[in-house]
């Protein structure tokens, strides 16, 4: 099977979400109507409350235990879509994903401490990604947000996410990465400027490793972080998407150095195979892009991996969507 399929970004007509999933419930209760009992959809996607039944929207503080993390979900049902942004980023609420899936289910954001513009509480020292793991477990256990998830990373995040779902395989319905950061990238690139010799090429390029390196300015070990996602169990049959830019860093890339350029995204792109070994059923779709993937450049292919992740675990699979 082919694990990477090309995506075309092109403005194109979309049904209503909630319509899309309504449709797609009725057509499999009609089928096993004498087997489960379901009735047919009303045109209202019937969900669950994961915090309190009433409650569509929090946004908030929240105490994880002697300090806070903020908050915000919308919308009820199950499975929770939970997102994790980019490094030194404060809360990833990309507003047409959060308007459009929290008509079906719940959707939570989520700032990491120090990041910019965050309105978590800060942490002296330097953090990993299990750190953080920890962190999005007990903020997740305290909202009462509970399994099932549908997890969503960007870049860092996708790091985070990839390690949280290996530690909650049974909990994880679904993951899905934006130009994840594969955790040998970084020492690579350090080493091809710091050994290749070409002085214009490393002032061109040094800057935006070293943040990546240090993790900037919230203070994140990404050699720490690498060595755990290396050392995290595959995900087994879990549904993981990967969204990758053709070209994730051309904006990163002097004009009269593209040779440079070229051979740091080649090793971005052979380094991305750690995630097809953790996730053996991956699937990748690559976005023509020149400059890494922001949100609203790939809104419309992740909500519709979104989409067909909830349908599968609604109407297909449930539980054993998350095995």
């Amino acid at each position: 099977m082919n694990k990477q399929d090309k995506y075309s970004l092109h403005i194109r007509g979309r049904a209503n979400v909630a319509t899309r999933l309504a449709r797609a419930e009725s057509a499999v209760c009609i089928g096993v109507l004498l087997l489960v009992g379901c009735a047919p959809a009303s045109g209202v996607v019937v969900v669950k409350p994961l915090l309190d039944p009433g409650q569509m929207a929090f946004a908030g503080a929240v105490d994880i235990g002697g300090r806070k993390l903020w908050l915000e979900c919308a919308g009820i049902g199950d499975p929770t879509i939970v997102f994790d942004a980019g490094l030194q980023r404060g809360g990833w609420k990309p507003a047409r994903l959060a308007a459009e899936l929290s008509a079906v289910t719940r959707v939570c954001f989520y700032d990491r401490p120090n990041t910019v513009v965050g309105r978590s509480d800060t942490v002296a020292g330097a953090r990993t990604s299990q750190d953080i793991v920890n962190d999005l477990e007990t903020l997740l256990f305290v909202a009462g947000a509970q399994p099932p998830w549908i997890l969503v990373g960007h870049g860092f995040g996708g790091m985070n996410m990839t390690l949280f779902a290996a530690q909650h395989p049974n909990q994880v319905t679904g993951l899905i990465l934006m130009d994840p950061l594969p955790p040998n990238t970084i020492e690579r690139w350090a080493m091809m400027l710091g050994f290749g010799g070409d002085g214009a090429s490393a002032r061109a390029y040094n800057r935006p490793i070293a943040d990546l390196a240090r993790g900037a300015a919230e203070n994140i070990d990404l050699a720490a972080s690498a060595d755990q996602l290396r050392g995290a169990p595959g995900l087994g049959r879990m549904p993981v998407r990967l969204i990758a830019a053709s070209r994730p860093i051309d904006g990163w890339v002097a004009a009269s150095e593209p040779q440079v350029g070229e051979r740091l995204a080649r090793v971005w792109k052979d380094d991305r195979a750690f995630y097809e070994r953790l996730a053996p059923g991956i699937r990748i779709f690559e976005v023509d892009d020149d400059n890494g993937l922001t949100a609203s450049a790939s809104e419309e292919l992740i909500l519709d991996q979104a989409i067909e992740l909830l349908l599968r675990y609604r109407t297909c699979c449930g539980p054993l969507a998350m095995r």
